[in-house]
């Protein structure tokens, strides 16, 4: 008889890394051939901007989505649970909730955690103690190697850690003509300030001052913060940087297949992520990235496929991309390299493949 998995997830919409590797680890045809799998679907948020704010509505769907919860643990038992955490934040608190009412259940818990903040979350005795209860005997499945580290002392609490990087489908690449003379940056994640837009647009601004002219970068993505889009255009204006910069509020599909397919360097200078995705959609067509020093990106990112930089220095950040900008083969040059890293950590199947070896050895305990 196959063993019982509920996973209890959050699902597009909105659009964000989290709700994407949930789709994709529930619907996993391994997992569900030697699993029995039922899968609890919760939409808390219609849009982006909507992420960690509180409202009755939300509360109104946690106690609807909680009490599907417990009928299902009650009716069907499963052997394992499963759950993607925010580390941090009011979020945790909900994500803690849900972890308690299920160990008085006593189930074999897996925690897949996506971010970091737990080692600054935890600074006291206090919060060191509640983290300790909520994480003990929990099975957890980290994105790199980088948040074991996160997690500090509670690894000491946590039954095994599973180490499993993420994977996408390849994009389409979209044959673009391209003026050989200029370089093409891109930049595509949620506009607001975590992500660090401002930083890219003062590099950009500095590569102008020193007298740079041939380059060209695309900026884009779903507008969270409004005032901080403002901000961004304001700057362009202000500093006259209109033949350099395209600022745009999102795309999508074939536009993004496009978009990535036209530039030559990726550009990822957030200030929070802790394994982006985007940065592996950019590697899937071979063009290499220039990130700041966040989360997993080191183990991303090697000197054969791009550039790291400390998170909020814009004057690091200009005279990294101003290697390309000197040298214009550059980019092509890393192409090989940036294929093999992708292809040989960060596909959808290698992921797949990985989570379900956790699963088997988790069902195993």
């Amino acid at each position: 008889m196959k063993k019982r998995i509920l996973f209890y997830i959050q699902v597009p919409p909105p659009i964000h890394g989290t709700s994407i590797v949930n789709e994709i680890v529930s619907n996993n045809t391994s997992i569900r051939e030697y699993f029995d799998v039922t899968v609890i679907k919760t939409i808390y948020n219609k849009t982006i901007s909507s992420v960690g704010v509180l409202s009755f509505y939300k509360l109104l769907m946690y106690l609807k989505f909680t009490y599907l919860f417990i009928q299902k643990l009650i009716i069907l038992s499963p052997e394992i649970v499963y759950l993607s955490v925010v580390p941090s934040g009011k979020i945790f608190y909900r994500d803690a909730l849900t972890i308690l009412l299920i160990k008085l259940f006593r189930k074999k818990i897996v925690l897949h955690i996506h971010g970091i903040g737990i080692s600054k979350a935890t600074e006291n005795s206090i919060s060191r103690f509640f983290y300790t209860i909520i994480y003990k005997n929990c099975f957890a499945i980290t994105t790199s190697n980088a948040l074991i580290k996160d997690l500090n002392f509670i690894q000491n609490a946590i039954n095994k850690i599973y180490v499993v990087y993420n994977g996408i489908s390849p994009l389409k690449e979209i044959v673009v003509p391209k003026n050989k003379d200029i370089i093409n940056f891109f930049y595509l994640s949620s506009i607001m300030g975590l992500k660090g837009q401002l930083v890219l647009l003062k590099a950009i601004n500095n590569l102008k001052q020193r007298g740079f002219k041939n380059f060209k970068c695309t900026i884009t993505g779903q507008v969270v913060d409004q005032n901080y889009y403002n901000e961004l255009t304001r700057y362009v204006h202000v500093n006259h940087l209109q033949d350099h910069i395209s600022l745009g509020k999102g795309v999508y599909g074939s536009d993004k297949e496009f978009n990535f397919s036209k530039s030559d360097v990726f550009i990822f200078p957030s200030y929070a992520d802790a394994f982006g995705l985007v940065a592996l959609e950019a590697m899937s067509l071979g063009k290499p990235v220039i990130a700041s020093d966040m989360g997993s990106i080191r183990e991303i990112i090697t000197e054969k496929t791009g550039y790291i930089f400390k998170p909020g220095d814009d004057n690091e950040l200009s005279y990294l991309m101003e290697r390309f900008i000197k040298d214009k083969n550059l980019a092509d040059k890393m192409r090989d390299s940036v294929l093999k890293q992708f292809n040989n950590n960060f596909t959808l199947e290698r992921f797949n493949e990985n989570m379900y070896k956790a699963f088997l050895d988790i069902s195993s305990f």
